[in-house]
């Protein structure tokens, strides 16, 4: 009985083991038909800045074989090398990619090229890299510190509502808990953060440091020279004492309990020289690094037809600019289509570079006529900060041929479908006896028609008789319609909203007080956001506090709003704009008008 029940157990485990077997088979059959997506080898850095004596991580990707890395051997020093694998499988498609890792150390200062690097069959594209000179660590008691700060800012020069690249490093030689770094501070700007710290290694005075670097884009709101305040740091430096002297603290020596002090840095403030606007720049002012501007269709490459609805994508994408900045787009003055807009998508991108503002409008088109229709050129104006010249991009005028309606089209078709009308049938000669029958009823009616019409055409003339004597002794009603304009006691009591706002600092409530001012200060007009007052408002200076107000309620993390500034640039266009809104307002007409 027993070999019996040992038998059966041998044959149950071969019957799994074959079932296993054939379906990894199976599944290695499956991924040998899968078809394999070959992507590019890519190599890309961690930074695009450092300073020399620093350390940068390389990444290289790629499927086709080893890369080879001795092209590097020139310019760096490689630190260490890491090397994993991973398979993706996406829609169908497999991408099976290899990646190294790699700590490199720049053998000099200046501006640098990593060259092309060699994976299999393929070739990385070049990166440079910009390696600045390093002034001497901070030092403390004739021995390099223990922790020190270094910040920087590109450009020094930057125009008024430029984009300023602001970074901090922290330098630490030990270990450091309940670390803390203030946020950079600079009157009238709008601050972002540029997204999480870099940690890496550098070496000053012959000493090794963990670095930590926070980046932020400044955007100063006025010209003329102005500082961006001191960071701070607050921490705790851990000190292990244990195996340097163990008389100097006998518990934290013999046991090898670490110790803390308390730590406090602060950085050198840095003074910027803001320039103006330029003369010859046009509105709205955008200085950018880089702007383009690009259409696409849905559907792509559409056929324009008599009340068929396309829709148009405009894209706006700016390097050193948030999205809160950039124009809306106007819709086209174009005759033979209706336009319906939809509402914008707006976002910030952080990059290493600094924000990457980007903004989508999407229009409708729905054409009203058949034949040929222009839509005009779209164009902005922008300043290129690099070159400090004013530039443009365009697109195109376009010349649409616009098809009839579908239904029109069908008309002709249906019609050689139908069927002809048949004539009426003549009528059938009667017979004797219908003759006979048909003539009383026949002579009836000849001899009644003629009272019936005179007793209808009596009734007519009274009717009117009647309706004549009562105008004239019934005053006549005029019936006007009365559009009320907009009340200067409503839209004061709406800017001490926003002045309220204002004074508490409350970002949110003054854009909702800012909406309702715009609603009622221009019914006939939809108000939507912040965008839409802005362009209602046509002042340089408004539309400038409301992207800054924009920018900071869209933001990732709040940052600081200068309130009252705000209220300042806004206040006293409101209080103006109040007295032409109800100066212009529609008057009533009069209680009893006079008749004629």
């Amino acid at each position: 009985m027993v070999k019996m029940q040992l038998m059966m157990k041998g044959v149950t485990r071969n019957r799994f083991d074959a079932g296993l077997r054939n379906a990894l088979f199976l599944f290695a059959c499956a991924l040998s038909v899968l078809p394999t997506w070959v992507a590019a080898a890519t190599a890309s850095l961690d930074r695009p800045v450092m300073r020399e004596g620093e350390s940068v991580q390389l990444i290289v990707e790629g499927n086709d074989g080893e890369p080879d890395f001795s092209v590097l051997a020139d310019t760096f020093d490689v630190l260490s090398t890491s090397k994993s694998s991973h398979v993706n499988i996406v829609n169908g498609r497999m991408d099976a990619r290899t990646r190294w890792l790699l700590t490199l150390l720049p053998k000099h200062d200046g501006d640098l090229i990593l060259p092309a690097i060699r994976v299999g069959r393929e070739d990385t594209k070049p990166i440079p890299l910009r390696v600045l000179k390093s002034a001497d660590a901070t030092t403390q008691g004739g021995g390099a510190a223990d922790v020190f700060l270094e910040v920087s800012a590109t450009p020094k020069d930057p125009y008024v509502q430029g984009q300023i690249v602001y970074s901090m490093r922290l330098f630490s030689a030990g270990e450091i808990a309940d670390g803390s770094l203030s946020t950079p501070t600079l009157a009238n700007a709008v601050i972002e953060r540029l997204g999480e710290d870099v940690r890496y290694q550098a070496k000053r005075n012959g000493r090794d440091y963990q670095v930590t670097e926070r980046r932020f884009a400044i955007f100063p709101q006025r010209n003329g020279s102005v500082e961006i305040a001191p960071t701070v740091f607050n921490g705790q430096l851990i000190q292990h004492s244990g195996g340097v002297n163990p008389f100097a603290d006998p518990f934290s020596g013999f046991f090898g309990q670490p110790s803390s002090r308390p730590i406090r840095m602060r950085s050198e403030g840095i003074l910027l020289n803001v320039r103006p606007k330029p003369a010859n720049a046009t509105n709205p002012w955008l200085p950018a690094q880089s702007l383009t501007l690009k259409e696409s269709w849905s559907p792509a490459n559409p056929q324009f037809r008599v009340g068929e609805s396309i829709t148009r994508t405009i894209r706006i994408e700016a390097m050193g600019l948030t999205g809160a900045q950039l124009p809306p787009h106007k819709m086209p003055d174009a005759t033979g289509v209706k336009f319906y807009a939809d509402q914008p998508v707006v976002e910030s991108q952080p990059t290493p570079e600094g924000v990457t503002g980007v903004r989508h409008d999407k229009v409708a088109l729905v054409p009203s006529r058949p034949g040929p229709l222009t839509l005009p050129e779209i164009r902005v104006d922008w300043w290129d900060t690099a070159t400090g010249t004013p530039q443009t991009a365009l697109i195109p005028a376009r010349l649409i041929d616009v098809l009839p309606a579908a239904d029109a089209q069908m008309a002709p078709e249906q019609s050689t479908s139908q069927p002809a009308m048949t004539p009426p049938k003549a009528p059938e000669t009667p017979t004797q006896g219908s003759q006979s029958e048909s003539a009383p009823a026949s002579s009836i009616s000849a001899s009644y028609w003629p009272w019936i019409a005179a007793f209808a055409g009596f009734g007519w003339l009274l009717t009117g008789l009647i309706w004549f004597t009562k105008s004239r002794r019934t005053p006549r009603l005029v019936k006007t319609t009365i559009k009320a304009g907009p009340s200067k006691d409503q839209l004061d009591a709406i800017k001490q909203k926003i002045r309220a706002a204002c004074q508490r600092g409350n970002a949110q409530e003054a854009k909702m007080a800012l909406l309702d001012w715009g609603k009622v200060a221009w019914p006939e007009r939809p108000i939507s956001n912040l965008a839409d007052l802005a362009e209602q408002l046509g002042n340089p200076s408004a539309q400038t506090a409301f992207a800054q107000l924009n920018a900071i309620l869209y933001a990732k993390r709040p940052g600081h709003w200068e309130s009252m500034a705000f209220w300042e640039a806004v206040g006293p266009h409101l209080q103006l704009l109040t007295r032409k809104v109800t100066d212009t307002a529609p008057v009533l007409p009069p209680l009893h008008p006079r008749t004629a």
